[in-house]
């Protein structure tokens, strides 16, 4: 292999790393990179353009908050829809803690039951169903003894995504406020 004299030392391994690579030795470093974007945006640019960028950097700023956060409790209030394979679950949240749960299984009749809820804003946005009845058995699939299980208790993570109130959005069929 030939030594590159201007790059480094010939027993050096360097030496044979560049060789192999044919990256030059004086390609620019990070710390260049960002060097010269500074000089582009502050150094050499108009008022109206660093306005521009501060426009920008505004922008992304709300996208950010509007798209991803926890969940004041005043928006809590309300209808969510989780849509299945086998049918739709509604659970509408009320102001005063109770809660009422819909079903709407494919070829069954329409059942509606009833619970209590609460909201915990200081550990991690969950809100904690009371009566809960499942009817999901996981991977799509209706929970066959849905009608006869005891129900329990379930705790949903709840947060904004993309501007939309969204229960349980860990999972494939999260419950999205209408």
């Amino acid at each position: 292999m030939e030594h590159c004299g201007d790059c480094y030392p010939a027993n050096d391994a360097r030496s044979t790393w560049h060789q192999l690579t044919k990256i030059p030795v004086n390609f620019p470093t990070i710390d260049k990179i960002f060097s010269g974007l500074n000089q582009l945006v502050v150094g050499r640019t108009g008022v109206s353009e660093k306005i521009s960028w501060s426009y920008l950097i505004v922008g992304i700023s709300v996208l950010v908050v509007g798209c991803w956060g926890s969940v004041p409790q005043d928006q809590l209030y309300g209808r969510y829809v989780a849509t299945y394979p086998f049918g739709t679950e509604t659970l509408v949240l009320n102001r005063d803690g109770s809660y009422e749960q819909q079903f709407a299984i494919e070829a069954q009749p329409q059942v509606t039951t009833h619970g209590t809820w609460g909201y915990d804003s200081k550990h991690w946005s969950r809100v904690t169903l009371r009566e809960f009845v499942n009817v999901h058995a996981g991977f799509g699939k209706l929970n066959s003894n849905w009608r006869t299980e005891q129900p329990g208790i379930a705790s949903l993570g709840i947060e904004i995504e993309w501007f939309k109130v969204i229960m349980g959005g860990g999972g494939d069929y999260p419950y999205i406020k209408q």
